[in-house]
Parts: C-alpha cells; sequence; structure tokens
C-alpha cells in the first residue's frame, strides 16, 4: 500500500503555487489498460485516463480529461484485422490565472472508430478508417459533430 503521507501528496487538488497570474498547473495523472485475449483471435482492451493539457485563455488555465475506452479487436483471418473503438471523456476548464473568473466549461466527448487491415504480404499493409466524433459544451458554440474516412497504404523495407 501507499503511506497516508504519500497518499496526501499524490492525491491533492490543484492549487495555484502562489497568488501571481503565472499559468502554473499540476494534479494526478494516469493511465490503465486491461487487455483480455477471451480467444486466440479476439482482443478486448479497456481504458481508464485522467489527462493534463495545457489550455491558456484569459479564464483558464489548463484542461482535466477523464476518459473511458473500450477496444475490441478481432483478426478475422491470417491477413485481416477488424478494430473498434469508442471512447467517452469528460473534460474540464481549469485553473483561472487571477484575473477573470474560471469559464466553468465542461465538454463531453463520444468518439467511434472502425478499423479494417489488410497485409496482402509481410512488408504492405492497407487499411481504411471511419471515425465519427461528438462534442458537447455548456458553452455556447462549443459543440460539434464530424465524420472522417482514411485510407492509408504502407510498405516496410
Amino acid at each position: 500500500g501507499i503511506s497516508a503521507d504519500a497518499q496526501k501528496k499524490l492525491f491533492t487538488p490543484y492549487t495555484q503555487a502562489d497568488s501571481s497570474i503565472s499559468r502554473n498547473f499540476g494534479g494526478t495523472v494516469g493511465n490503465l489498460n486491461v487487455n483480455w485475449n477471451y480467444t486466440g483471435d479476439s482482443l478486448l482492451t479497456a481504458i481508464i485516463a485522467r489527462d493534463l493539457a495545457s489550455y491558456q485563455t484569459i479564464n483558464d488555465n489548463y484542461t482535466q480529461t477523464d476518459r473511458f475506452a473500450l477496444m475490441p479487436t478481432w483478426q478475422l483471418t491470417g491477413k485481416t484485422v477488424l478494430r473498434l473503438r469508442y471512447d467517452y471523456a469528460h473534460r474540464d476548464y481549469l485553473g483561472a490565472p487571477g484575473i477573470f473568473a474560471p469559464s466553468g466549461r465542461r465538454d463531453v466527448l463520444n468518439i467511434g472508430m472502425i478499423n479494417l487491415e489488410w497485409r496482402p504480404v509481410r512488408t504492405a499493409t492497407i487499411s481504411a478508417t471511419w471515425q465519427t466524433e461528438r462534442r458537447n459544451s455548456n458553452e455556447a458554440f462549443n459543440d460539434y459533430s464530424d465524420n472522417t474516412f482514411s485510407l492509408n497504404a504502407q510498405m516496410t523495407f
């Protein structure tokens, strides 16, 4: 286990280092991946993560994103792989630099992806990916949705 003193140091909420308007931030981040090979040709990956990222506006210093993802993968044939992925993320905009009040902005992201990969020979890979993404925000004009399709060919020498 982790000692009580170490826990206090690890799990403390964000506080500005001083009363200045510098854009310092910190906090707990992490990523837990769990892989389950439920058959020889099938894999399920679950991810739980927390990320911090710089986001500089007059109201906020950084974002804190809590994310959950599921990724099943199937080896359909010796040369073909099918991957699915679903991500759910909750993003808070935090750390007002002291001039203005924090924005209180919160976004929810939903991302779905399907990928088909074919390897006709050991040195060549062709893949097609379709991704759909939707962001809902409590701040006006920050909602969006998109669909992306990509086709990729790779040769390895």
